[in-house]
């Protein structure tokens, strides 16, 4: 999974910390089976669904939109031969 974020030019970010947020956003999923994990246990967790709920909940997540940040895209792969790819087109 890959993601592209801006902000706008006079802020001041600190993305390792963005990071962390992501990352721990992203814990949930560790070493689980997607359909016993919200909302997967009642949405087919499909590549394109996956990419749907994460793009969302990354684009509306609360401490990014605090700090300007906005997620651009984002690309999730299933496999080297089928990417699902997200661009915000709000920007």
């Amino acid at each position: 999974m890959t993601s592209d974020f801006s902000t706008n030019a006079n802020a001041e970010v600190q993305f390792n910390e963005y990071e962390k947020e992501i990352m721990n956003y992203l814990n949930r999923y560790e070493d689980q089976t997607l359909n016993d994990v919200k909302p997967f246990d009642t949405l087919n967790p499909t590549v394109e669904n996956f990419a749907e709920v994460i793009f969302n909940d990354l684009r509306y997540h609360s401490e990014l939109i605090e700090n300007n940040i906005i997620l651009q895209k984002l690309e999730v792969s299933e496999g080297p031969t089928r990417t699902y790819i997200i661009i915000n087109d709000d920007i």
